[in-house]
């Protein structure tokens, strides 16, 4: 198939699409957070619980994005990354990343599911 036949039949599919589409991904980016907060209250070890509560799934311009870090509970967490990632001192956490990885099968299949009934295949 073609670029021009396949926004031919995306442009068929019309508004109905997009919402679906739109639907998707908005519960992708919930699941998305619920895993991440699931992991962060795991390990690592809750102690505030200030960075669980600085984690957002969003959808933002079609984009799904998790994010850790900035102001949650009065405070700033600035350190959501050196707890994903891991310091010289520190083991890698991988709250999100192990969220991310649980998500992508999922989103895939669901995905895929959504391009099978627009294009009636």
């Amino acid at each position: 198939m073609t670029y021009e036949e396949f926004a031919k039949v995306l442009n068929q599919a019309g508004p109905k699409f997009e919402k679906s589409l739109k639907d998707v991904s908005i519960k992708s980016a919930f699941r998305l957070e619920a895993d991440a907060k699931l992991n962060a209250t795991t390990y690592p070890k809750v102690i505030t619980g200030r960075l669980r509560s600085s984690i957002q799934g969003r959808l933002d311009q079609g984009n799904i994005l998790l994010q850790a870090g900035g102001p949650a509970k009065g405070q700033t967490v600035d350190y959501a990354g050196y707890v994903e990632f891991g310091t010289s001192r520190i083991a890698p956490r991988l709250f999100m990343g192990r969220a991310v990885d649980k998500e992508q099968p999922k989103l895939q299949k669901e995905l895929a599911k959504l391009l099978k009934i627009a294009f009636k295949r």
